[in-house]
């Protein structure tokens, strides 16, 4: 089911605990693509798909790709604009990593980025855990936003959840 989040009721503060405990998180650049698609390709079973997004979220200006790094190290990653215009994901962070609330991170990153572009909602869509966007972004349920409703239907093959 497609959610949707209020963008002006959000406000991004950068976590400070993750900065002390040698994160970074930042817009990525094109220069990155190959890391990337491959952490992508080695991490998460959205693949193919989550790469191709990913791919698309680099080539825009500016990138719509945010990634958590340790030292030289890709440690999560989230795009926006990828799918389509004003909808987030996909977001993944290495399972060695979660629990950190580095996923919370790349998600309100994110989430201003596209406030900051003009945006007072973002769509995320058909997300694997509804609960998670709603505690941490306020999103909420789209009516008939089930993927045969949404921008997924005209998709060939079947698309994994962000």
């Amino acid at each position: 089911m497609d959610m949707i989040v209020n963008l002006m009721v959000l406000d991004y503060v950068p976590s400070q605990k993750l900065k002390d405990a040698g994160f970074v998180v930042r817009r990525a650049h094109v220069v990155d693509k190959k890391a990337i698609l491959d952490f992508v390709g080695r991490n998460f079973s959205g693949g193919e798909a989550w790469q191709a997004e990913c791919e698309t979220a680099l080539h825009n200006s500016p990138p719509s790709c945010f990634l958590a790094t340790k030292g030289n190290e890709i440690v999560g990653f989230a795009c926006y604009d990828a799918t389509a215009k004003d909808y987030f994901g996909p977001l993944g962070v290495d399972p060695n990593y979660r629990g950190l609330h580095l996923g919370v991170e790349l998600l309100r990153i994110s989430l201003e980025a596209l406030k900051n572009e003009g945006y007072a909602y973002a769509i995320i869509g058909w997300p694997s855990d509804a609960r998670f966007y709603a505690q941490h972004a306020g999103a909420i349920e789209i009516p008939s936003g089930e993927p045969h409703n949404s921008i997924y239907r005209n998709t060939i093959g079947q698309r994994t959840a962000s």
